[in-house]
């Protein structure tokens, strides 16, 4: 699956797609997005993603 992620930081944001998303986790406050192979593809703390869209 492809997602879309939106990260602010303060008044910095940036917008990622990120692709080959098998599952995602949210544990302890952070968002982490893993392929089919448990590799981690991108994290973030909970209240620094703004959103998460799967396109």
């Amino acid at each position: 699956m492809k997602y879309l992620v939106v990260v602010a930081n303060g008044d910095y944001v940036t917008n990622r797609r990120v692709s080959e998303v098998e599952y995602i986790v949210i544990d302890e406050g952070v968002y982490t997005l893993y392929d089919k192979e448990n590799k981690v593809l991108f994290s973030s703390p909970a209240d620094s993603l703004v959103y998460l869209e799967l396109e």
